[in-house]
């Protein structure tokens, strides 16, 4: 029986990929470090309801990051985390931001919205709907920021009519996207070390893998 390679051991894959994995998760916080501070810092109260919503505003970028190196992985499988994570926020930070803007300015509208009507006997009834709102706007910017990852060199508005049509179209898909992304940033305060180390890594990748098994790139 031949030896296997040291490069191609089993043992090796597993602790490069981790690497990989935490590398990429450490990024992805270093430009998310507002809403670490919120999580550590701050106690979960009404009173506080401000400075998270404010932490959650700057996500954008790292998540738009995150998905283009789960690009760059689907297509090269070697690379260096730390340079990619910075080469890909240098293309798409700007535009990873104004996506997401529509969608926390849309979410924030919808929970201050249920806070008040619900005050209203007639109120609560409404609350499902603000919920759907919320949640059809963060599946909007996840879709967003895959088809710019995907067709890079597409302007804006083409991205934002493609990504309208299958955030309607493939609504389950756009369900899943939505509780993958929610779930990063609440599980942050059940198992904070897994989430820093592994979690973005995790979620982007199932993001990534989710929308693109259903969707093909388009020519925009």
């Amino acid at each position: 029986m031949k030896e296997q390679r040291f490069d191609k051991n089993v043992y090796m894959e597993f602790f490069y990929w981790l690497y990989q994995s935490l590398a990429s998760s450490l990024c992805f916080w270093c430009v998310n470090i507002l809403y670490i501070a919120a999580a550590f810092l701050l106690s979960i109260d009404g009173r506080n309801v401000f400075s998270f919503i404010f932490s959650l505003l700057f996500i954008g970028p790292g998540c738009i990051v995150m998905i283009g190196m789960t690009e760059e992985l689907a297509k090269e499988k070697s690379f260096s985390p730390v340079r990619l994570f910075i080469k890909t926020f240098r293309q798409f930070w700007l535009k990873g931001f104004f996506y997401w803007l529509f969608a926390w300015i849309v979410s924030v509208i919808m929970i201050f919205d249920c806070f008040f009507f619900i005050r209203f006997s007639y109120g609560k009834w409404l609350i499902p709907l603000f919920v759907l709102l919320a949640c059809l706007s963060v599946s909007f910017s996840i879709n967003c920021w895959y088809f710019q990852v995907r067709n890079p060199a597409s302007k804006p508005n083409q991205v934002l009519r493609i990504a309208f049509y299958y955030t309607l179209k493939k609504w389950y898909v756009s369900l899943l996207d939505f509780l993958l992304l929610t779930s990063l940033f609440l599980f942050f305060f059940v198992k904070p070390q897994w989430c820093i180390l592994l979690g973005p890594s995790i979620v982007f990748g199932l993001i990534y893998f989710n929308n693109r098994k259903l969707m093909r790139t388009m020519d925009l």
